[in-house]
């Protein structure tokens, strides 16, 4: 059963990164854009929700953590993520090819993350998983997926 609480906590952390990506991306779109502070935010975000899963863990029960670590959807939740925020990515790596990234492999890297963060936010609204831990997880490993696959295509769809 999702909780209030869990929708939540899935909504703010998927649009938190969201945000946090797409003003990353804003900034190296252009030449001599540095993202250093969006790095410090994606960080305190991650530990935040790091703290969040280790403080439900803490106050359930250890036949309770393979639910809220696995829940039903682990393996297939990444894949999905990335599927939802395909259309994201080509519309990232549209704007940059607008734009004047000098770092290409980089822009990519924010570019793939970013439409990762969106495809995890979309797949928040369907999620039945609440588990801190679960999205901490298998959310962000979706997001970096995604942001792999953006650096992988960025210097060669980025290059000028």
């Amino acid at each position: 059963m999702v909780t209030a609480s869990a929708f939540l906590v899935k909504f703010a952390y998927t649009a938190s990164i969201m945000l946090t990506l797409v003003v990353a991306l804003a900034h190296l779109s252009r030449p001599g854009g540095t993202i250093r502070k969006q790095i410090l935010i994606l960080a305190a975000i991650f530990a935040t929700m790091l703290l969040l899963a280790v403080a439900q863990l803490g106050m359930s029960s250890t036949t309770a953590y393979n639910g809220l670590i696995f829940g039903y959807s682990a393996l297939i939740c990444p894949f999905l993520i990335v599927g939802f925020g395909v259309p994201a990515f080509f519309l990232n790596f549209w704007f940059l090819r607008r734009s004047a990234p000098t770092r290409p492999k980089l822009a990519g890297l924010i570019a793939g993350a970013c439409a990762g963060a969106i495809g995890a936010w979309v797949y928040s609204w369907a999620c039945i998983e609440n588990g801190f831990a679960f999205i901490a997880i298998w959310y962000s490993l979706g997001i970096a997926l995604s942001g792999l696959l953006g650096a992988i295509c960025g210097p060669v769809s980025l290059r000028w």
